[in-house]
């Protein structure tokens, strides 16, 4: 026999409860034996798909949603008990007065966001509440880990330009600014995390020398640059969303041409679930302005795009080795029947800076700064329509999903 043993905490027992129990398509129905401890009035179902719980306010087990009477709803996908506080993204209705919710919740204000540590009673106070629009889990953020301006062709697009003061953004741990391939740079720094500003980690120095460095060793996609370096990774390589939201909002308001990140959040919903969640909207936000988003697909292979990389807005740029061959890590899937990523780029044994020095790194955390120092090099030359322009440009190389690799040089049209 199969024996499943659940523990459902329902403390309001004058009420009649109804408890919806189901299995996956594999189970064995005939073999469960349901045992409940509860009230003579509940109701127990037992049906084939997701497992739930089910009263007055519905507590879905195995996604963890919490849905209000109002029927706004918050997923707790990283949660393991129902009952700890989570980090969560508060979203309010255009006309609440959210300086006043940040100052009574105690919380981070992010434009029309709030975010805060809470736990379940709270949230179901605030979903029912008319100022709140929608909660999101503010989901932990993690990096997506020779010369790469060889390996594209930039170099020989270097006669042209080399992306002399176009800014770009790159949001990651930090960067080493005492690093040589840095040296020449005109470089404004911001830290999100509450650290400081210094690269504890290694991989934002490698993605911004990727990007725009330049020494004797190695040169970048852009040497002439501007950097805009916003730290919203901590020394572990991980952060927030909300971090990310920062980060992007100050990337904005410097009016940089060029925002890349090499990072990305999992997640269990369906992805189309998540394209209105803040990040995704604040790629959209960001791209209306004029800003091309350059983000990883993520390294979790087939069938999973990290977030924000599945925003329809963003250049979500993939990985290939530097003979063009395909990695399975490499993250890819339809979005609302868009094929993620757009783009590929050499991803694999990427030579740059890093704090003590130079590695070389794998990932389409590699592959990013690639693409996105492309994009700043059209900047410079003045292209409209960057991301269409880089995926008409693309040379087919044949992979199964549809992706092409990037190759710009002094030929390409524009």
């Amino acid at each position: 026999a199969i024996t499943i043993l659940t523990a459902f905490a329902l403390n309001d027992t004058t009420n009649s409860t109804i408890i919806n129990i189901t299995f996956n398509d594999t189970a064995n129905i005939s073999l469960v034996n349901v045992s409940l401890n509860e009230t003579p009035d509940t109701t127990i179902n037992i049906s084939d798909n997701k497992t739930k719980v089910k009263r007055d306010k519905s507590y879905y087990l195995e996604k963890h949603n919490i849905s209000s009477k109002k029927g706004k709803k918050f997923t707790l996908t990283t949660l393991k008990n129902l009952d700890e506080d989570q980090e969560i993204i508060i979203e309010f209705e255009a006309d609440a007065n959210v300086s006043k919710w940040r100052d009574d919740l105690k919380g981070e204000k992010l434009g029309k966001y709030v975010s805060k540590k809470t736990g379940k009673r709270e949230i179901l106070f605030l979903l029912d509440n008319k100022d709140v629009k929608k909660i999101w889990p503010n989901r932990r953020v993690n990096i997506t880990v020779n010369d790469a301006s060889a390996i594209v062709g930039a170099n020989s697009f270097h006669q042209i330009g080399i992306g002399t003061g176009v800014k770009t953004c790159v949001l990651d741990t930090g960067v080493a600014l005492d690093h040589s391939m840095l040296s020449g740079n005109e470089i404004e720094y911001a830290d999100f995390t509450g650290e400081g500003f210094f690269d504890g980690h290694g991989h934002g120095t490698h993605v911004a020398t990727t990007l725009l460095g330049n020494d004797s060793a190695y040169t970048g996609i852009t040497p002439g640059a501007t950097l805009y370096a916003g730290k919203v990774l901590d020394s572990s390589g991980g952060g927030l969303l909300s971090w990310v939201l920062e980060g992007m909002d100050w990337c904005i308001d410097n009016n940089v041409s060029v925002i890349s990140m090499s990072l990305g959040a999992t997640y269990s919903e369906e992805p189309e679930e998540l394209l209105d969640a803040p990040e995704v909207l604040k790629v959209k936000e960001a791209v209306e302005k004029g800003v091309v988003v350059v983000i990883a697909s993520g390294n979790s292979g087939a069938g999973m795009v990290t977030t924000p990389g599945l925003s329809l807005d963003a250049l979500t740029v993939g990985a290939v080795t530097k003979q063009n061959e395909s990695v399975s890590f490499s993250g890819w899937d339809y979005i609302n029947g868009t094929l993620k990523p757009d783009l590929v780029a050499p991803g694999v044994d990427i030579c740059a800076g890093v704090p003590s020095g130079y590695s070389c790194l794998t990932g389409t955390s590699m592959a990013t700064p690639i693409v996105a120092g492309l994009a700043a090099l059209l900047v410079e030359q003045g292209v409209n329509d960057i991301k269409g322009h880089l995926i008409n440009n693309a040379v087919d190389i044949g992979l199964d999903f549809g992706l092409a690799h990037i190759e710009v040089t002094e030929e390409v049209d524009l």
